[in-house]
């Protein structure tokens, strides 16, 4: 136990240095600007120092600050990599489908900046997702000390009970309240001194996004005994799968709250109840969305026209729903593969129907009922 607090009292006074450094320290959406530059490449702590000039101001604290803590630096962009990827994996069926163009740094910088000044709520989400990713990458550093300023859980030993009796914290919990800190600390300083509708309604996602990170963390335990019996119990507590925090956060995207900005209490509010508090459960948004189903060059958004659609769903990749009612076209594909194949003596292969498939037409293409057929074969 005295192990255990020695090692709690040391993370306390480490994070405590960290909060005094860096507070206020970070210009608001600096994630924007280091995201493009890192999305193809992996991004080691090797490479800080080429990172950071490019993220932050030569000669400023910023900077300095990043290269001090390269490690945190590395995590931190790493979980806002996991959001954005997460983002995409969420929304491939629909028609904002959180595709930015990595290949491009710059318009990628600028597609992103346009999204996190917006207050729909896609970038309600954007926020959320971002702020669980970075509280999961810090959490995972610590829990593998790769992080010298955290370990794992100090709270997490002793004995404790549950609805099942009494067990023993073993092992190496997760510190996700440190990894929550850290997102604070990294995401929402800048939002707090800036109390717009806008930034009041950042700091809510992103608070949002690390309560689900906490509320779905699991307890794993084993047993003890002889011949399989339970009598003892060692527990730890780890993070939930990363695809069920982003499936908890898409539910909440399916049922945000509109809100309203007071100037006067500089709060937010319940936009059908001026008295009424947006709860801290559910992702909040100011403005309607666009329908997105043309092109927004703006956000790097290139519209439905071209998606592939689902000609049976009535989900939102239903062609109907995907293709805002301009209508689709059918195609047929013919791919090669290595199963059931028979090669014919010297230049062919006959390859399997690989079924229909149907396309949103775009929005320049003159609209029909006419459904097209196009068959792709392949010769070698």
């Amino acid at each position: 136990a005295r192990g255990f607090n020695i090692i709690q009292r040391i993370s306390l006074i480490l994070l405590h240095v960290i909060l005094f450094i860096i507070r206020g320290s970070f210009p608001k959406h600096w994630i924007v600007k280091s995201l493009p530059i890192t999305f193809n490449s992996p991004f080691q702590t090797n490479d800080i120092k080429q990172i950071c000039p490019m993220i932050f101001e030569e000669s400023s604290k910023e900077k300095n600050l990043c290269l001090t803590y390269p490690n945190m630096m590395v995590s931190i962009v790493y979980g806002a990599k996991l959001g954005l990827v997460e983002c995409a994996q969420q929304f491939k069926f629909e028609r904002w489908n959180c595709t930015f163009n990595e290949s491009f740094p710059n318009m990628m910088t600028h597609h992103l900046h346009e999204m996190t000044v917006r207050s729909v709520k896609e970038t309600a989400f954007l926020f959320s997702i971002w702020s669980s990713g970075v509280v999961y990458s810090i959490t995972n550093s610590c829990s593998k000390g790769d992080l010298k300023e955290c370990y794992c859980d100090p709270q997490r030993h002793g004995q404790d009970k549950d609805g099942s009796g009494d067990f023993t914290w073993g092992g190496c919990s997760d510190h996700i309240k440190f990894g929550m800190k850290v997102s604070t600390i990294f995401l929402d300083n800048h939002d707090r001194k800036d109390q717009t509708g806008r930034s009041l309604m950042n700091q809510h996602n992103n608070r949002v996004g690390r309560r689900v990170v906490w509320k779905t963390r699991l307890k794993k335990c084993k047993c003890h005994g002889v011949s399989g019996a339970c009598s003892l119990r060692t527990c730890w507590q780890r993070m939930n799968d990363f695809r069920r925090i982003g499936d908890m956060l898409k539910k909440l995207y399916n049922k945000p709250q509109k809100v309203s900005y007071n100037p006067f209490q500089k709060s937010l509010t319940f936009s059908r109840n001026q008295f009424r508090r947006p709860s801290k459960k559910r992702l909040v948004y100011i403005e309607q969305s666009q329908d997105y189903c043309i092109q927004d060059l703006t956000i790097g958004h290139p519209g439905t026209g071209g998606r592939e659609c689902n000609y049976t769903s009535s989900q939102h990749d239903s062609c109907s729903e995907l293709c805002c009612n301009r209508g689709h076209y059918a195609y047929e594909m013919v791919v090669e593969e290595n199963c059931d194949c028979k090669f014919f003596w010297c230049c062919e292969v006959d390859a399997k129907y690989a079924g229909e498939r149907y396309s949103c037409i775009d929005v320049n293409i003159q609209c029909g009922e006419e459904v097209v057929h196009r068959q792709q074969s392949y010769s070698i």
